[in-house]
């Protein structure tokens, strides 16, 4: 299934200034990537594959994909 970090967290520092930090945001991409991979990884059998779509394409792109790499 299409899961993605951007739209969600995009426009988080208005609601809570602390995530206008580029560290705070970072830190919570990857906290929410682990979570989300441990569930998928936990919840599928053995024997299934996760392929991942990472773009590198701009600044958001990128921070969400230093998150699950």
């Amino acid at each position: 299934f299409p899961f993605g970090m951007g739209a969600f967290l995009r426009h988080l520092r208005l609601l809570d200034g602390k995530f206008a930090k580029q560290e705070v945001m970072q830190d919570l991409r990857r906290k929410l990537a682990h979570v989300a991979m441990k569930a998928l990884v936990e919840g599928l059998p053995d024997s299934a594959s996760i392929h991942l779509c990472i773009s590198f394409g701009g600044d958001e792109a990128k921070g969400n994909a230093d998150a699950f790499l």
